[in-house]
């Protein structure tokens, strides 16, 4: 298969933070769940990141329809706050992320006046690790992951049921 390389093993430590290797401003390591809500039309997607060379860190959770017409969304940036704990994390901003089960099981939750969520992404089979060579500058570690994702999302009017396979990405 292209983008698997047998040589990268993932292991449960992958769940967690990786310390950058570079000093370079731009470094970052992301978690990243996209899920559907094919009835509606809808991609949504839950993208958390880390830039501790710049001391900042954020999320962002966007849902839309065609080719762009966004109508959920809630996003923000904030001051790095140490070394996160990938595994049972809580932004300043109320988004969390737990582990379960380690490369297995995820949850999802957030809380703001613009949105609220609550996923849980089971994986279906191991991760698939991609060789940095494939995305040359871009990572030094990367893995993607397909799996099944439940719950819902609730934004001002819309109740969203979520019920549909997936894949979680991670990258650093």
């Amino acid at each position: 298969m292209i983008g698997r390389d047998p040589g990268l093993v993932v292991t449960p430590a992958d769940d967690g933070f990786h310390r950058p290797t570079v000093s370079d401003p731009s470094w970052i390591e992301t978690a990243w769940f996209n899920c559907f809500a094919a009835e509606d039309g809808l991609t949504i997607s839950v993208r958390i990141w880390f830039s501790p060379n710049s001391g900042r860190q954020g999320a962002s959770i966007g849902g839309w329809r065609g080719q762009g017409e966004l109508v959920l969304g809630d996003g923000w940036t904030e001051d790095f706050t140490g070394e996160p704990d990938l595994r049972d994390l809580t932004l300043a901003r109320g988004l969390s992320l737990q582990c379960i089960e380690p490369l297995q099981r995820y949850r999802l939750q957030h809380r703001s006046q613009r949105l609220q969520l609550d996923l849980e992404f089971n994986a279906m089979m191991a991760p698939n690790p991609v060789d940095p060579s494939e995305s040359p500058g871009m990572f030094l570690g990367h893995f993607e992951q397909p799996g099944h994702i439940q719950g819902h999302i609730s934004a001002p009017g819309q109740e969203i049921a979520i019920n549909c396979y997936s894949i979680r990405d991670r990258s650093w």
